[in-house]
């Protein structure tokens, strides 16, 4: 294969001919390269707070990464499809794609015998602070969100990241499974396991 290349030599624009062998790429090697490359993405987005980067002092610019984030979800999605369908054509991907990602937290949860069909997110509010004398959050997102409608300093000091309770923990934001499939769930729920026997070992002991 031929590609064409220009370079600068003495002052004059030259064109010159490389000859470099590629490999023809399949559909599918395309596909997951594409599906890599929008996981990373993602997955850097996500971990923008290890380069300092928060709502509270960047809230214009997390807005529009997070809607990027999102948009990349959506792709990595698509791209998910695309690969199953390709490799499997005459399959009913739809149903294999909602067992494998899209049912993947009930998959992991049933694995470790937990029942989490009954469970259902809600917006927090600012009773919360009422109900509750501790309240653990996944993330600096999630952290100054709550802690920007506490209504005073007792209300400020019942919030902390949940992953600040594990010893020697590099991670301090749980991290969106979504990128990491099937693996990825499995370990989000090995590190809040982990932090919850912290929190009610330390309540047995209080």
């Amino acid at each position: 294969m031929l590609i064409p290349l220009q370079k600068i030599q003495n002052g004059k624009k030259l064109m010159t001919e490389i000859r470099h062998d590629l490999p023809i790429d399949s559909k599918v090697q395309r596909l997951k390269r594409r599906y890599q490359g929008l996981s990373r993405v993602a997955a850097a987005i996500n971990d923008l707070y290890i380069y300092g980067v928060y709502p509270s002092n960047f809230p214009n610019l997390t807005v529009v990464l997070e809607q990027a984030k999102d948009h990349c979800k959506e792709l990595i999605k698509e791209t998910k499809k695309e690969i199953a369908f390709v490799e499997n054509p005459n399959g009913l991907y739809d149903l294999v794609y909602d067992e494998i990602i899209e049912d993947a937290d009930t998959e992991t949860a049933k694995r470790k015998a937990i029942d989490i069909s009954g469970l259902q997110a809600r917006q927090f509010a600012v009773t919360d602070f009422d109900t509750f004398d501790l309240i653990y959050v996944m993330d600096h997102s999630n952290y100054d969100n709550v802690v920007r409608i506490a209504r005073n300093e007792a209300d400020r000091n019942k919030v902390q990241l949940i992953l600040e309770l594990l010893p020697n923990q590099m991670e301090i934001e749980v991290p969106d499974p979504y990128y990491g499939g099937q693996d990825g769930f499995e370990h989000v729920f090995d590190l809040l396991d982990k932090s919850t026997d912290i929190i009610l070992n330390n309540l047995r002991h209080e």
